[in-house]
């Protein structure tokens, strides 16, 4: 089987997302669940609307610190920063 045959051909002008699964190793939760998410899941979609009645749109990254502050605690303010980042382009 030739394996250039089963290679998706994505037009130039498709917008999309890479979304990395560690190797593979969460290609079944992504593909059979259809979810994708950040490595953060102690934080959830709840928590992150729950302040801003029900709305994402101009969260701020000082609201996303308070939140990860209080779930981790043992992390540094860097940690914290790195995680807010990682969230607020997920969203």
């Amino acid at each position: 089987m030739d394996v250039y045959s089963n290679i998706l051909e994505i037009p130039n002008d498709t917008g999309y997302w890479l979304v990395r699964a560690d190797g593979g190793k969460y290609y079944d939760d992504f593909f059979l669940s259809n979810f994708i998410a950040v490595s953060d899941n102690e934080i959830t979609l709840e928590m992150i609307t729950k302040y801003n009645k029900g709305s994402l749109v101009g969260i701020t990254t000082d609201f996303f610190k308070d939140i990860y502050s209080e779930v981790y605690k043992g992390w540094t303010s860097q940690q914290i920063a790195h995680a807010v980042s990682r969230t607020q382009k997920f969203i």
